[in-house]
């Protein structure tokens, strides 16, 4: 008998040994958890140290079978490697995969919140990849789970967040009037959030951010300014300022639309500094289009030709590693046969610049409306053995008439393969440029290129010198130019395009 009750004894102590040991453990697991939901850590801890204290949180909490544990950590997976398609445009599968293994733990402990969260994380990372109308499905069913939340402060902020995911798909989309419509939703949801709560100056600016690059997107100025300036306070007084990036590229777009162009200047250079504080390299290429543009405007050509250069080469290589990531995963999603994951968009899949409210590079990379001047003929020879300075050409020329010495100049960055030379011919044939790209809108740059030598009555070998390739293949891109623009066979391209209505 005191065998059996000194076992008994021992028993007891054992398992509240187990449970003491499990509760410690989970509270060591809790303790982490609360580190990755700090509203600034991602920025204060960079996304490796994130990335390996959410790996610890997951398996700890595995190894502990403590599920919530084990949600938590996926959901910021989630979190995590959606902000890093953003603005990096890679790990799409591996985010996708946290994101698929989160759903399914979240259901399973009707975990609504997680749920929702990661709903929302999914339609982001799809329509990174441009499946708009399944990323708009997985909100509608967020929205629905967001009902379910009891807590009204998170369910606020869980809509909140819903509501971004809405704005950014019609924002992308260049919906305009429902982009504001989920824009102002954004802030009434947010007005609701606790003032204690740290979240909430994140959603009024979402809310706030939006508006402004919508009215950029409308040509409204004033109206745009009036939001982007309430957005630079509303960041000034957070811990993490990354939005600035933003917010100085659309007040850069702004102030060269008004020709103060030192101020533009001024703004992009700011947004240099925070693109690199806070590690957005995407959004650079923008900003160096835009300021090529403005020192062109400036006649500083030399600053537009080191800007453009920086442009190319970081655009180059953004879109070769972009690519690369988005097709990956498109294969991955076709091959599982998924429903919602149509194989032809696949096909149609190109590098993207994906950081959330991205069309605010976009803006940048437009054409530039410069007055039209007369322009008469200036006739020279044609001769391809001679330095650009002595070639004489016949060129009809209907736009801003260059000077001999200006035309010399546009010759000679031809000839260097000199990334200001498009610009300089934009300047100076700004109706023939504006006219080719919109009535025949699908140029490859390539082709472009060697449209623009033809107007300037290059010959093949010529052409071929300047671009480094094979005279068979610019024959082949004339072939192709002629058939876009429906130039007669017999009828002499360089001909044709300077006697055509353009």
């Amino acid at each position: 008998m005191r065998i059996f009750v000194v076992f008994f004894l021992f028993s007891i102590i054992g398992s509240n040994i187990i449970l003491a040991q499990d509760h410690n453990v989970n509270q060591k697991i809790d303790s982490l958890i609360k580190i990755v939901n700090v509203v600034d850590a991602y920025q204060d801890k960079g996304e490796k140290e994130m990335l390996l204290i959410c790996t610890e949180i997951y398996y700890q909490s595995k190894e502990a079978g403590y599920k919530k544990g084990m949600l938590k950590a996926l959901v910021s997976f989630g979190r995590i490697y959606t902000l890093n398609m953003q603005n990096n445009g890679s790990n799409y599968q591996e985010g996708l995969d946290k994101i698929s293994e989160g759903l399914l733990l979240a259901e399973e402990l009707e975990d609504y919140e997680s749920q929702a969260y990661l709903l929302y994380y999914k339609s982001l990372s799809l329509s990174n990849i441009q499946y708009k109308d399944q990323a708009i499905e997985l909100l509608d069913k967020a929205l629905i789970l967001s009902d379910k939340i009891l807590d009204n402060n998170k369910k606020y902020k869980v809509r909140a967040s819903i509501y971004k995911g809405y704005f950014t798909i019609y924002f992308r989309s260049k919906s305009n009037q429902t982009a504001i419509k989920y824009a102002k939703l954004i802030h009434d949801e947010a007005q609701k959030i606790s003032e204690k709560d740290p979240e909430k100056p994140g959603f009024l600016l979402s809310g706030v951010l939006g508006l402004g690059n919508v009215y950029l997107l409308e040509k409204k100025y004033d109206e745009a300014e009036k939001y982007l300036k309430n957005a630079e306070f509303l960041q000034m007084k957070m811990k993490n300022q990354r939005y600035l990036v933003v917010i100085y590229i659309n007040l850069a777009y702004i102030r060269e639309m008004q020709n103060r162009n030192k101020e533009a200047i001024d703004y992009n250079l700011e947004a240099i500094y925070f693109i690199k504080k806070y590690n957005t390299p995407s959004y650079l290429p923008a900003v160096y289009y835009s300021l090529a543009e403005v020192y062109a405007k400036n006649q500083d050509y030399k600053n537009e030709a080191l800007y453009l250069k920086k442009n190319k080469s970081l655009t180059d290589s953004l879109n070769a590693a972009e690519k690369k990531a988005i097709r990956d995963t498109a294969k991955r999603l076709i091959s599982e046969k998924k429903s919602y994951f149509p194989e032809i968009l696949y096909y149609t899949l190109s590098g993207l610049f994906v950081l959330i409210c991205s069309v605010a590079i976009a803006l940048f990379i437009r054409k530039k409306k410069i007055p039209a001047k007369i322009k008469q003929e200036i006739v020279s020879d044609n001769n391809s053995n001679k330095a650009p300075e002595t070639i004489t050409r016949v060129v009809n020329l209907k736009d801003n008439e260059p000077t001999a010495k200006e035309l010399e100049e546009l010759y000679q960055l031809a000839f260097e393969n000199n990334l200001a030379f498009i610009q300089k011919f934009r300047y100076h044939f700004p109706i023939f440029y504006k006219n080719i790209t919109t009535t025949y809108p699908n140029w490859t740059s390539n082709e472009l290129e060697v449209c623009l030598l033809l107007k300037l009555n290059f010959s093949t070998k010529e052409i071929a010198q300047i671009t480094n390739s094979s005279i068979r293949s610019i024959e082949s891109k004339k072939y192709r130019i002629r058939k876009k623009m429906e130039i007669p066979s017999q009828q002499d391209i360089s001909v044709w395009l300077n006697n055509s209505p353009f």
